[in-house]
C-alpha cells in the first residue's frame, strides 16, 4: 500500500488534555502501526524524486515495515497484562500509542510540553490523579517538569522520564528507542513478564 504524504490520514488521538488546546496531535510516530504509514509516504516521495532508486527505497521500506510489525507485536504482548492502565504524561504526546495498546492517556499540559494548564486545573488534576491512585507521572527528558513534579509531590507519586522522540538521542534508532519506551512503561505500569 503506497500512500502519498498528502493523502496520509492520521486519526485524531483525541482532544489534547490539560491546556484546553484543540487540534491534531502530531505524535503519530509513537504508534508503530501509524509509523508504517510514514514509511510508506516517505518511500513514495523518494521514488517520485528518484525513480532510478525505486528498488532501494522499496526494499528499505519493506525492511522497515517488518521491523515495525515486530515492534508492534512486542508492544501488544508487553502491555497486554498490566496492573495499571493509566498513562499520565507531562504533555499529551502518547495518545496514539495509548489508544493502540489499550491504555488510558492523560496529558497534564497540551500537545506541546510548554503549554500551561488553565487556572484551577492543577488542583483538579491532583484530585483526579490521587483518586485514581497514580504512582508515576512520565516526563519528557530535557522538557519542562515543574508542573509534573509539583503534581507528583502533591499526590505522593514519582516522575520518570519517557521520551516522545521529538529529538531522539544521537546513535539510537527508532526501534531501539521505542523498545526503551516499552521497558519503561512495563516497569511503571506493573506489566506481567
Amino acid at each position: 500500500m503506497w500512500v502519498r504524504l498528502s493523502e496520509a490520514r492520521w486519526p485524531a488521538a483525541g482532544r489534547p488534555g490539560g491546556s484546553g488546546q484543540e487540534g491534531w496531535d502530531p505524535h503519530v510516530w509513537l504508534d508503530p502501526v501509524l509509523a508504517q504509514q510514514i514509511v510508506e509516504a516517505l518511500a513514495f516521495a523518494l521514488i517520485a524524486a528518484d525513480p532510478d532508486g525505486a528498488r532501494v527505497y522499496r526494499d528499505g521500506a519493506a525492511r522497515t515495515r517488518a521491523a515495525l510489525d515486530g515492534l508492534h507485536a512486542e508492544f501488544q504482548a508487553g502491555l497486554e497484562h498490566c496492573a495499571r492502565r493509566l498513562l499520565v504524561t507531562s504533555h499529551t504526546a502518547f495518545a496514539y500509542l495509548a489508544r493502540r495498546y489499550g491504555l488510558e492517556h492523560v496529558g497534564l499540559a497540551g500537545v506541546t510540553p510548554e503549554a500551561d494548564p488553565a487556572p484551577g486545573a492543577v488542583a483538579r488534576q491532583a484530585e483526579a490523579l490521587r483518586a485514581r491512585g497514580v504512582q508515576t507521572i512520565f516526563v519528557e527528558p530535557g522538557g519542562p517538569t515543574r508542573l509534573a513534579e509539583a503534581l507528583a509531590r502533591e499526590i505522593g507519586a514519582r516522575t520518570v522520564p519517557l521520551d516522545p522522540l521529538e529529538s531522539p538521542p544521537a546513535g539510537v534508532d527508532y526501534v531501539d528507542a521505542m523498545r526503551r519506551t516499552l521497558r519503561t512503561l512495563r516497569a511503571e505500569l506493573g506489566c506481567a513478564p
